[in-house]
């Protein structure tokens, strides 16, 4: 009996150093998991997905909803923040204003990738939605 629970307690200790980050269904490789959280120690509520291109984990950290996209090889591509429209440069808030005066806000965020990092700004004029981009100083790109 004394040797159940001795097995019982080490599987117990083992599963502790497991990350807890499964949500969903599936269960990330454990370098996926070391990787996911270098680039994002303070992630909550972590939602892992896999499909035919890579891995795709939906979290909060600091009270803002992020997606990560990893590749099957386990490679950070890109980071998809939804963002407060409150911290939206206000230059971009400004040439919104100017050339979009009629448009509704649909959804802002913020894309990080290594090549690439804008804000976004999804709107709604004329019944057709729109994505406009601004760079970190919040001059429009396009």
């Amino acid at each position: 009996m004394i040797r159940i629970w001795i097995f019982v307690l080490i599987i117990a200790g083992f599963a502790t150093l497991l990350p807890a980050q499964t949500r969903g269904g599936f269960s990330p490789s454990l370098s996926l998991s070391n990787v996911f959280q270098g680039h994002f120690p303070e992630a909550e509520n972590i939602i892992w997905k896999k499909d035919a291109s890579g891995y795709e984990v939906a979290f909060v950290s600091k009270t803002l909803k992020m997606i990560a996209r990893y590749s099957l090889a386990e490679v950070w591509l890109q980071t998809d923040i939804e963002v407060p429209l409150n911290l939206i440069p206000e230059d971009a808030m400004s040439h919104l204003r100017k050339n979009f005066p009629q448009a509704t806000i649909v959804k802002t965020g913020y894309l990080d990738a290594p090549q690439s990092r804008f804000f976004k700004i999804d709107i709604l004029q004329d019944g057709r939605r729109r994505q406009l981009r601004y760079n970190d100083q919040g001059e429009f790109i396009q």
